[in-house]
């Protein structure tokens, strides 16, 4: 199984647009946390109206971005944890490329998918696409757009 934690603070458009987007995965085994960082709109009604399948945590204040990771996190039961920004959308078969990668070789401990641009899906976006290769420390390195 894979865990996936969205931290979350408002804007429910987006976060709609994420969470339909991973309902079209091809991956078979997924578990959906959204963590909700006190939204200040009516986005922990959203989510439980509309998205039965998301295990929902409402914290009682923002924590930020890392702290409902963290708290995502505590609640996941999946062998492998993606932490996953809510405004983003998904190729169908991207986790299970992900899961493959990470399976073929026991050396490898954390994998990460480039991240297309969102006005122009030709073109990766700088932010996450450093090449795909993380040094020892998990610092981002690149070899090359590619």
């Amino acid at each position: 199984m894979v865990s996936v934690v969205i931290p979350h603070y408002g804007g429910k458009d987006v976060l709609s647009e994420c969470l339909i987007s991973l309902k079209n995965c091809t991956y078979p085994d997924l578990e959906i946390i959204v963590v909700d960082n006190d939204s200040p709109d009516d986005s922990a009604q959203f989510i439980t109206d509309n998205f039965s399948e998301v295990n929902l945590i409402q914290s009682e204040y923002n924590r930020g971005f890392a702290g409902g990771c963290n708290i995502g996190a505590q609640h996941a039961k999946g062998e492998y944890l993606l932490i996953l920004n809510n405004d983003t959308t998904h190729d169908p078969d991207w986790i299970d490329h992900l899961v493959e990668q990470i399976e073929s070789n026991t050396s490898i401990s954390a994998v990460q998918p480039k991240i297309k641009n969102s006005q122009n899906r030709e073109y990766f976006d700088y932010a996450g696409a450093c090449g795909g290769f993380m040094d020892k420390y998990c610092f981002p390195f690149a070899r090359g757009r590619i």
